[in-house]
């Protein structure tokens, strides 16, 4: 879409596949970024640590001076595979994992 008086530019995201491997699960994923802030985009564990949980398979980086529209990554997290357990795994313990 075009950015102007009146309009919001839209975000292109660059999307990674990726996989997060709990001692419980494995949760197929998506890590993205705004494809404008491609030269200054960083990722460290400090990233997945400090993750806004938007929903039960949504988080978002967000700096401290940024706010939800300006945020750095992005995580989507798709399919949760369960490895052979006792109590089956959910989302919330996956996010719990990536805050440790």
């Amino acid at each position: 879409s075009r950015s102007g008086p009146g309009r919001e530019a839209r975000t292109v995201w660059v999307e990674i596949p990726v996989t997060i491997t709990t001692p419980f699960a494995e949760v197929v994923a998506t890590l993205g970024f705004p494809e404008h802030a491609w030269e200054s985009c960083r990722f460290s564990p400090r990233v997945l640590r400090q993750m806004v949980r938007t929903s039960e398979v949504q988080g978002l980086h967000v700096h401290r001076q940024e706010t939800l529209s300006q945020c750095s990554w992005r995580l989507r997290m798709r399919d949760l595979i369960p490895f052979p357990c006792v109590q089956p795994p959910s989302y919330a313990d996956v996010w719990e994992r990536l805050k440790a």
